[in-house]
């Protein structure tokens, strides 16, 4: 009877028509693969080594070998944590380690403390990527000049309670205070100029949360103890 149906479908308004157009010209998002069975940091595995160059070891502990590594792009130095899988043999201590990362995180941009960059995992082993401190263990520095004057004595205490306060303050304990996990920023152009006032804590692997209310009540104590070292 002369009426046809219509096939084609209705065009599309204009702005509906240009945000398909758009749209089909942006390349497909890429979907975030999901974690390996048995990541202990619940990431994807990625290689340390294709962005950094492992160099030669600088430390070590229980669980750990620390070594200096350089950024490929950018040629600059870090230390690099090495910690392997296979001796995290419990649930405990595969806690303690994302605690320990969770916690360097937590702490960017506190100068008394040494900064995470990045964190690796793969089949193998866990990779902190930290900043490198080019002075060397204060133990070390310690047992090398035996003794120290009233005024460098308390910059040592100075900057250590200045870890103190900043980890308390944010309700975190770090349970394992000792020269040895205190590194020296730069490193001295010689012995009698060794900055004692940019020491870093390392070594969170024991550190603890604890009760917000149990910090806040400690921070008149800190307080009182750095200003009497700032006059000293």
């Amino acid at each position: 009877m002369g009426m046809s149906l219509s096939t084609g479908k209705k065009p599309l308004p204009r702005v509906a028509a240009a945000e398909e157009e758009a749209a089909a010209e942006q390349p497909p998002k890429r979907s975030e693969q999901p974690p390996r069975p048995g990541s202990i940091l619940g990431k994807e595995y990625k290689d340390v080594k294709n962005e950094y160059k492992i160099g030669k070891q600088i430390g070590s502990g229980t669980f750990g070998v620390t070594y200096i590594c350089k950024e490929k792009s950018s040629g600059k130095k870090y230390a690099c944590k090495q910690i392997a899988k296979r001796k995290l043999v419990t649930k405990s201590q595969k806690d303690d380690l994302k605690r320990e990362v969770k916690i360097m995180e937590s702490l960017k941009e506190q100068e008394n403390c040494v900064q995470l960059k990045d964190t690796y995992e793969d089949d193998r082993y866990v990779h902190l990527v930290m900043e490198y401190c080019e002075g060397g263990e204060l133990f070390s520095k310690m047992k090398s000049k035996g003794r120290y004057s009233e005024k460098v004595a308390a910059q040592i205490l100075c900057s250590i309670m200045k870890v103190v306060y900043c980890l308390h303050y944010m309700g975190i304990m770090h349970r394992d205070l000792k020269p040895e996990n205190f590194l020296l920023a730069k490193k001295a152009a010689c012995p009698c100029l060794v900055d004692y006032t940019m020491l870093k804590a390392i070594d969170f692997g024991l550190s603890a949360y604890i009760d917000e209310a149990k910090s806040r009540n400690q921070f008149g104590f800190i307080w009182l103890v750095l200003a009497w070292f700032s006059l000293v």
